[in-house]
């Protein structure tokens, strides 16, 4: 990662206009390219394991813009989002499914992934799946590597059972969730040092496993008895 990518980022958060972002719309520019550049490379890398990818996925496809959507803004919102990022999930930053993110922001960069906002369809498939294999769910997150770079899985859950199952429902604070979530923060210098791409790929091999389960679970239609 270029460190002019930090120091803009960092520059930006503390005037968060239209007129500054003007000044430094060059720089902006240049920054966008390196990140453009970085992200491919990624994308590159990440097809060597990842067969699940799509061939054709580019970074256009993954990176998120900077500009907040002006359409719902306050007058004293700030114009600009404070981060860049990029998701690469199988088809791109719309695809639902599990993928690699990551979040740059000065202090407060992470690796992160999981299902963050499925279809009720696939949340729904995903959830029978959960109730079947329940084991391999939890053998994947407590894998030794996992439990090390990501700690534990997040994300919001409901407090009652889900619409169709019970309160006798096998696995059922799993079914619960919502989301399934994982994170590991990087510091700005592991961001800003050369070799920071092999320590995000490294992250992105451990979580592949158990993204490729959730993504599996949300094309299953076997129905359990809890309907």
């Amino acid at each position: 990662m270029h460190p002019d990518t930090l120091n803009f980022l960092k520059a930006l958060s503390e005037n968060n206009n239209r007129n500054f972002f003007a000044i430094v719309k060059p720089l902006y520019d240049q920054v966008r390219e390196q990140l453009i550049a970085f992200t491919d490379d990624v994308i590159s890398e990440i097809k060597k394991f990842d067969e699940s990818i799509d061939e054709d996925l580019t970074a256009k496809k993954c990176l998120f813009r900077i500009y907040r959507d002006a359409r719902r803004l306050k007058p004293w919102d700030p114009v600009y989002k404070k981060n860049f990022g990029f998701s690469i999930s199988p088809s791109g930053k719309n695809d639902s499914r599990a993928g690699y993110y990551l979040h740059i922001q000065p202090k407060h960069s992470f690796f992160g992934g999981g299902t963050y906002r499925p279809e009720p369809s696939e949340l729904l498939n995903l959830r029978h799946y959960l109730i079947r294999y329940a084991d391999e769910y939890h053998k994947l997150i407590q894998n030794k590597n996992f439990v090390k770079e990501f700690w534990k899985v997040g994300g919001t859950s409901i407090t009652r059972p889900p619409k169709g199952f019970f309160k006798d429902t096998p696995h059922l604070e799993l079914i619960k969730k919502k989301q399934h979530l994982i994170t590991h923060a990087y510091t700005d210098k592991e961001m800003s040092d050369p070799n920071f791409m092999n320590l995000f790929l490294h992250h992105c091999k451990i979580a592949m496993p158990w993204f490729h389960f959730l993504n599996k679970g949300y094309n299953y239609t076997e129905r359990q008895h809890t309907l």
